[in-house]
């Protein structure tokens, strides 16, 4: 079965609002809809921290990484395009590294914005952290349905946020 897309009041309490980190695979999104997500996924909670990762950025976009990292509190990993290493694996390394650290101890879940099959063990492993996880992922590419089973609740980016977000 399919999971169906969490709505906000399924996943905090007013009493406990949730706290994100937020992993973003920018080889597998596409530049110009990362504000919109990032606008979205706030509804869910506080993003606390971020993490993007990626070897195809290109110049035009390079502000809108910039932007989260000076004002969002996000760490950027650009990879070399000469040394295979993907990534979710970047992305993993440092989500394990978060969840293992005592400061992060506010962090209640991850919004994982990839539709990247190499990014299932990932997922499983903060499952078994106990972590709450989000995906964010294009409902076109096949490796969405693979990614979406192992989330508590995945948006389809092009069908799920609205375009006024994406064109942001």
């Amino acid at each position: 079965s399919t999971k169906q897309p969490i709505e906000p009041s399924e996943r905090r309490s007013p009493q406990a609002p949730f706290r994100w980190a937020m992993l973003i695979d920018a080889d597998n999104v596409l530049p110009s809809h990362i504000p919109g997500i990032f606008l979205h996924a706030q509804q869910f909670g506080t993003i606390y921290y971020g993490i993007v990762a990626g070897n195809s950025y290109s110049l035009r976009h390079r502000n809108i990484f910039q932007t989260l990292c000076k004002e969002h509190n996000f760490v950027e990993h650009k990879l070399k395009s000469n040394i295979k290493q993907s990534a979710i694996s970047v992305l993993a390394m440092d989500a394990m590294a978060l969840v293992e650290d005592p400061r992060s101890a506010g962090v209640d879940g991850f919004i994982l914005v990839s539709s990247d099959t190499e990014c299932r063990g990932l997922l499983i492993e903060l499952q078994a952290k106990c972590k709450s996880v989000i995906g964010y992922g294009y409902a076109k590419q096949a490796t969405t349905k693979d990614v979406e089973v192992l989330c508590d609740g995945f948006v389809r980016i092009e069908q799920e946020i609205p375009q006024r977000f994406l064109d942001a």
